[in-house]
């Protein structure tokens, strides 16, 4: 069930706020009663729209009921026979679930880590009496991650358990392909009754939540950052409509082994690498693709039969690129800024293609290396003049993020009719581009890039191409909504 957590001031809030989680599609609404100014629960219930779960949450839960622990617990009593379908509890309260008027969802909430054993913890608390439970902690590195997509994929009662912050936000989602009990999102950024809560809109949009059943394949962009991407918007859209069952999600996480080595456990069939995990991903596959060997880095992992397949289709998807503004790319001086996963598949793929390569680094040695290792040659930051090349392909994180409205060489211009292709596509313009465009440089600018890896991405996942126009309307669609 999907339930959409609202926190109103008074009985006619509550009604207007649950009209619009059914028109959104909500099939639950959570209401937190922490800001009411009075309690008139039976004409509460009666106003909503929707079946309902009522809860006090303390400051020491995340919320922000002010009161004293037996008026707390008073007032739940109440709703629970006021016409609620739940009330939530939390676990740490003491209270027993068959003092209650009504079905109750005992909770957990643990805001600076893991809160133990999960597993015996949610066992526990069935035991207790609750109709079902809701674990929510903080994970802090990709293992913990792992630990929450296994719970979840073999809970032991009825059960809705997530992660918190950043790296949690993949487990809010994932929830929907194995059964959660419930599923919370927020109306709107400002409704939201915890950080990164996701978007009851997106949940039935980007995440077609309603065509997720339990055993439905999980596939998801692994990185850090990685909450930025169009890769959920881009793949759950082709899965719609290609008719093919899928969730992607956006993996936020500190190391890509965990959660590679445990994939096929969990029922993910494939991940997108991005930042900074390229290279590590060729290193953990069994079997590595032409273009992934070659680069050494991968942007594709696919887990077929308990094997770790590695493609880069980063390094068609830049020659393609620069195919389109530039036509043939043999011959073609090529100037690739940084020596990363982007780099090496940008290397790669042009000095593969014909392309006269150069590529130029902030470390002099990992820089040397990839142009010994690509047949290319080698200029310091300091040396690399932007106006002899043809082409300049920047590939480095420099002009998103914190780095945002920054040139990774700046005050350098390129020659005009020269093409700049850029690897970053959120900004849509990077201050390079800014640059380049100025110069009278011709541009492929990041969505170019990554609409022709994601086609690519998507093909070796289904063994369906879909067009570049496909993707690229896909694209637009989502930055105009």
């Amino acid at each position: 069930m999907i339930c959409a957590c609202l926190m109103p001031r008074d009985p006619g809030e509550a009604a207007g706020l649950s009209r619009h989680a059914a028109d959104l599609g909500a099939d639950v609404v959570e209401i937190r009663g922490d800001l009411l100014e009075s309690f008139p629960l039976k004409k509460l219930a009666r106003g909503l729209s929707l079946p309902a779960v009522f809860t006090l949450r303390p400051s020491s839960e995340g919320g922000l009921f002010e009161g004293g622990e037996k008026d707390r617990l008073r007032l739940l009593r109440r709703a629970s026979s006021a016409g609620f379908a739940w009330v939530d509890v939390e676990h740490e309260s003491g209270a027993r679930p068959a003092s209650f008027g009504c079905p109750v969802i005992l909770s957990r909430h643990d805001f600076a880590g893991m809160g133990g054993d999960l597993k015996a913890l949610s066992a526990g608390m069935a035991a207790a009496g609750a109709h079902a439970v809701k674990i929510a902690v903080t994970p802090r590195s990709a293992r913990d991650v792992v630990s929450i997509l296994g719970l979840q994929r073999n809970p032991p009662c009825r059960a809705s358990i997530f992660g918190l912050g950043r790296m949690g936000f993949a487990t809010r989602l994932t929830g929907l392909a194995s059964g959660a009990f419930m599923t919370y999102a927020a109306l709107s950024p400002e409704g939201a009754t915890a950080p990164l809560q996701p978007l009851l809109s997106d949940l039935a949009g980007i995440y077609r939540a309603r065509s997720v059943r339990p055993g439905t394949p999980i596939y998801g962009v692994a990185g850090n950052p990685a909450l930025h991407s169009l890769g959920p918007a881009v793949h759950n859209a082709l899965f719609e409509k290609h008719g093919i069952p899928g969730l992607y999600v956006p993996f936020e996480i500190d190391d890509l082994a965990p959660l590679a080595e445990a994939a096929p456990g969990l029922g993910i069939r494939g991940l997108s690498v991005t930042m900074p995990f390229k290279t590590r991903a060729a290193g953990l596959a069994q079997r590595l693709s032409a273009s992934a060997s070659a680069a050494g880095a991968a942007n594709t992992l696919t887990f077929t039969g308990g094997a770790i397949e590695a493609d880069n289709t980063d390094s068609r998807a830049v020659v393609e690129a620069l195919e389109s503004v530039k036509g043939s790319v043999a011959g073609l001086r090529v100037l690739v800024i940084g020596a990363g996963g982007a780099g090496r598949a940008a290397a790669f793929g042009l000095t593969g293609a014909g392309a006269e390569v150069t590529i130029t680094n902030r470390s002099r040695d990992r820089g040397r290396d990839l142009a010994r290792e690509s047949g290319a040659s080698f200029v310091t930051i300091s040396e690399a003049d932007l106006s002899r090349y043809d082409a300049v392909v920047q590939a480095t994180p420099v002009g998103m993020g914190d780095l945002e409205g920054r040139e990774p060489l700046p005050g350098r211009r390129m020659r005009a009719g020269a093409a700049a292709v850029e690897m970053i596509y959120n900004p849509p313009r990077t201050a390079f581009l800014a640059a380049a465009g100025e110069a009278g440089a011709v541009i492929a600018d990041g969505m170019a890039v990554f609409a022709r890896q994601a086609a690519a991405q998507f093909e070796a996942w289904t063994g369906i191409r879909p067009e570049e126009g496909e993707v690229m309307a896909i694209i637009e669609r989502r930055q105009a909504s």
